[in-house]
């Protein structure tokens, strides 16, 4: 490599990783293995965890309304929802004013996992927050939200 690509290299890779989306993709990636680990003590997933959190909050949700909130695909769901139904945490059924729509509910022992995102959030928000002050989480929260929405008004 001549001195000319090196310097062109080097200073790409500097100005990638001095990008907003590199270090949001970074955080995004060490959130999430945190979230895996956690959850991984529990045989769940991130995805698995995040329909059964959405559950907890409103059971009996119709199955494209949580395509719609988690923004995946419909095979990508079935397959998720599928793992939890063999597990016996999530039962899918058809809804009585249309049959055409599928209902997720938890079962009994899904509702045993109620007491799992209170304690895998505290600690998760603990350590994400543990050099922050109080005005600059705030801040922080602040300048995400205006990141999605300045992203998804332009969509």
């Amino acid at each position: 490599m001549n001195e000319q690509t090196a310097t062109t290299s080097t200073t790409a890779t500097a100005s990638f990783e001095s990008g907003v989306g590199f270090w949001l993709k970074r955080a995004y990636l060490a959130i999430r293995k945190e979230y895996d680990e956690e959850l991984a003590k529990h045989e769940l997933t991130y995805p698995q965890w995040e329909i059964v959190r959405m559950l907890c909050s409103q059971d009996g949700i119709e199955q494209r309304n949580v395509q719609q909130r988690l923004g995946i695909q419909s095979a990508t769901l079935t397959g998720i929802v599928d793992g939890l139904v063999d597990r016996h945490l999530v039962e899918r059924r058809l809804s009585p004013d249309d049959a055409r729509v599928k209902e997720l509910y938890l079962t009994d022992e899904g509702k045993c996992m109620q007491q799992l995102s209170p304690e895998v959030l505290t600690r998760i928000n603990t350590r994400i927050a543990q050099d922050f002050s109080g005005t600059e989480l705030a801040l922080f929260k602040e300048w995400l939200m205006r990141v999605v929405h300045n992203l998804e008004d332009e969509a």
